[in-house]
């Protein structure tokens, strides 16, 4: 009968044994997958820190984009005001000449009124303004993002959520008390 006992102990032992060293490899295993997890979470944190820096890259550039085309406009109009006064200058001097000394005028041959007029040219710089105006609002639009885990929630939050951080505490205790 103690030898019964005995054997029946024994053999609780022995599933109890078995059953902890299933755990333990259950356990080992499930460090590995959070380890691999985690390492996974870092490489994608990495990558959306990569990414946040080329937009932020991007942005600066198409700000300094911006600039250079603001000052081109405003060149554009100096020129288009140059123009503007020197075609008023050109017709009260070929008004002038014709006035004193019609001959003359009709000989002299000028090439001023070969280009495009004044008008035709603010048009046409009232399209491309109207084409930039197009194409700058949709480049300004905000680029949403998901911050990486640690921002958005905080490390402290991150360690108190995870259920991953909490079963790697679980065997790290078990293995401790073996």
């Amino acid at each position: 009968m103690l030898n019964d006992m005995f054997q029946r102990q024994g053999r609780r032992l022995e599933a109890q044994l078995y059953q902890r060293a299933q755990d333990q490899r259950t356990i080992e295993i499930a460090q590995q997958q959070a380890q691999a997890a985690m390492a996974k979470v870092t490489e994608l944190e990495q990558h959306y820190l990569e990414q946040v820096a080329r937009m932020q890259h991007g942005t600066a550039s198409l700000a300094k984009l911006q600039t250079q085309l603001r000052e081109a406009k405003k060149e554009h109009e100096l020129a288009l005001n140059t123009c503007e006064t020197l075609q008023g200058e050109v017709t009260e001097l070929r008004e002038q000449l014709a006035s004193e000394s019609p001959q003359t005028a009709e000989q002299l041959q000028l090439h001023s009124t070969d280009g495009p007029s004044v008008d035709e040219l603010r048009s046409k710089a009232a399209a491309l303004e109207t084409a930039l105006s197009e194409v700058e609002a949709p480049a300004m639009d905000p680029i949403g993002a998901t911050p990486p885990t640690s921002v958005a929630m905080g490390d402290a939050l991150v360690r108190e959520s995870n259920p991953l951080h909490d079963f790697s505490l679980i065997a790290e205790r078990a293995s401790k008390n073996p």
